[in-house]
C-alpha cells in the first residue's frame, strides 16, 4: 500500500468520523441516549455523562453545544448533519496542525523536552536568583519527543502521516531558531580522508617535534 500524505490521511480520518457521526444520529438509541447526557450537562462538572456517552458509542468527539440543555437539537437528520458539519469545520479552525479534530485525545503528541521543562518548572519558581535549565535538559528545538495513541487502532500509514506533520513543524521551527541565531543551517561534509593528517600534526605538537 503506498504511503498516504499527511493532508490525505487527515482528510480520511475527518471522513470516516464524519460519516459515523451521520449514522449515529439516525440511530434511536444514541439520540435517547444523548438526551440523558443534556439533562445531567449543567450539574455534571467533570462531564461524566458526556464522557460516558462518547466511551458507550467509540467516540472520540462531539459537538460540545449540542450537548447543553439549552441548546436545541434539530427535528430533521439533514438539518442535524449540518450542525455537526459547521461544528466541525469550526473544530479544524482551532486544532493545531497535526492533531486530529474529532478526537480529544490526540493520535499523535510530539513535545520538545526543554520546552516541557520549562512550562513544568517554571511556574514553581519563587523568582529567586536566575531560573536555570539543568544541563541534562537537551537544548531548544534537539530533542523531539513523540508519543502515540495505539489504542485509537488507526492504519498505520495514517499514523505515519501525522508523525510526518509533526517532524516538518519541529524541522522549521529548528530552522527559524538557527537563523534567529545567525548559525547556518547548512550540514557540514566531514572530511574523513584529512583525519590522519591532523591526527599527525596533533601527535607531532604534543611531542614536540617540528610540523
Amino acid at each position: 500500500m503506498p504511503q498516504m500524505t499527511p493532508k490525505k490521511a487527515m482528510l480520511q480520518m475527518l471522513n470516516e468520523g464524519f460519516t459515523k457521526l451521520r449514522c449515529l444520529i439516525r440511530n434511536r438509541e444514541f439520540r435517547k441516549d444523548l438526551l440523558n447526557a443534556r439533562r445531567n450537562f449543567d450539574k455534571d462538572e467533570e462531564l461524566d455523562s458526556c464522557f460516558s456517552l462518547l466511551s458507550k458509542w467509540k467516540l472520540d468527539w462531539f459537538p460540545l453545544e449540542v450537548m447543553r440543555p439549552g441548546y436545541h437539537i434539530p427535528k430533521s437528520v439533514q438539518e442535524f448533519e449540518r450542525v455537526i458539519f459547521n461544528a466541525l469545520k469550526e473544530s479544524i479552525k482551532t486544532t493545531p496542525q497535526g492533531h486530529n479534530p474529532l478526537m480529544w485525545r490526540p493520535v499523535v503528541v510530539a513535545t520538545d523536552p526543554y520546552d516541557e521543562y520549562v512550562r513544568w518548572s517554571l511556574p514553581e519558581w519563587d523568582g529567586e536568583g536566575t531560573f536555570v535549565v539543568p544541563g541534562n535538559v537537551p537544548s531548544p528545538s534537539t530533542v523531539l519527543d513523540i508519543r502515540v495513541d495505539l489504542t485509537q487502532d488507526l492504519p498505520q500509514n495514517e499514523i505515519e502521516g501525522l508523525i510526518k506533520i509533526e517532524l516538518q513543524k519541529a524541522i522549521k521551527r529548528r530552522q527559524k531558531l538557527q537563523q534567529k541565531r545567525g548559525q547556518a543551517a547548512k550540514k557540514k561534509r566531514r572530511r574523513l580522508d584529512q583525519v590522519d593528517f591532523y591526527l599527525d600534526v596533533f601527535d607531532r605538537h604534543e611531542g614536540g617535534e617540528p610540523y
